[in-house]
């Protein structure tokens, strides 16, 4: 199981198709608005250590993992299975679908310059709904986000055996009451890296 919870949104049309955490992240917003997301996050350039630069969020999960790549002495115990999860800040979907939107090309392109960067880092990706709808709709959203992002890896040349697997937990993780605020409800729908290897 993850620890983090990942955008998955949800199967009965409470999914805003959102699935970033850029307001964890990044200290930005997310409009929960149907499949619109407004962030509002400092771009900054992250060297990475072959010595490309791309550019992200200042505190996002490229920001971060970078960071704690560089860090040869921060902590990491690979069968932790929650702090070993980082959320993605701009991966979003089409409303109540797997299929990632243009704008979430800009991500995976980022993690796989990390990835070849960084050839010991090994990641798995995760999938997450809120309680809202169906338990076994969700579970099979969450299922088909995960692999999407995990193919739109590889199609972009992720080395393959960095890559690990994917996997849809649904709402089986979810915190926030389906009674909440969609907004509210936001945080459990993401998708999110795990940290299987560095």
């Amino acid at each position: 199981n993850g620890g983090a919870n990942a955008n998955g949104g949800t199967a009965s049309g409470a999914d805003t198709a959102n699935t970033g955490t850029a307001a964890a992240n990044a200290g930005a917003t997310a409009d929960a608005n149907a499949g619109a997301a407004t962030v509002k996050a400092e771009n900054v350039k992250v060297k990475l250590a072959c010595g490309d630069e791309i550019e992200a969020y200042k505190g996002g999960i490229e920001d971060g993992l970078v960071s704690f790549l560089d860090n040869k002495s921060a902590p990491f115990n690979a069968e932790d299975k929650v702090a070993n999860w980082r959320n993605f800040d701009n991966m979003n979907f089409e409303f109540g679908t797997s299929k990632l939107t243009g704008e979430s090309l800009k991500q995976i392109k980022n993690l796989v310059a990390i990835l070849k960067c960084y050839p010991g880092l090994k990641i798995k990706i995760g999938g997450y709904t809120d309680k809202v709808g169906n338990d076994a709709g969700n579970m099979k959203l969450s299922q088909s986000r995960a692999d999407a992002i995990l193919k739109a890896l590889k199609d972009n040349g992720a080395p393959a055996g960095q890559l690990t697997g994917a996997e849809g937990y649904g709402e089986t993780l979810a915190t926030i009451a389906e009674t909440a605020s969609d907004a509210e409800r936001a945080v459990d729908r993401k998708t999110a890296i795990r940290i299987m290897a560095r």
